[in-house]
């Protein structure tokens, strides 16, 4: 992810594989935010992201018949030893 927040991989993502436009869309619609592409296409995140993604009623995003399973991430300050 660039400085501006911005993935450089996501054209050539969106060209290798086009339906990341449709998770990306959904993502959008149901977040609010513009969906960053983390690495070369495994995730969609939205910054901050909806308080609903990762609650106790897990959401899931559905495009046809294919849905995915929303999750909330926290980053971790840099020597966290995860206590």
């Amino acid at each position: 992810v660039s400085e501006t927040g911005s993935n450089e991989l996501t054209e050539a993502a969106l060209v290798v594989e086009p339906r990341l436009a449709l998770w990306r869309d959904a993502l959008r619609e149901f977040g609010g935010g513009e969906p960053v592409l983390a690495g070369s296409g495994s995730t969609w995140f939205i910054a901050g992201g909806p308080p609903e993604a990762g609650g106790d009623a897990l959401p899931w995003l559905t495009s046809g018949s294919a849905r995915a399973k929303l999750l909330r991430a926290h980053t971790v300050p840099a020597g966290w030893g995860g206590d």
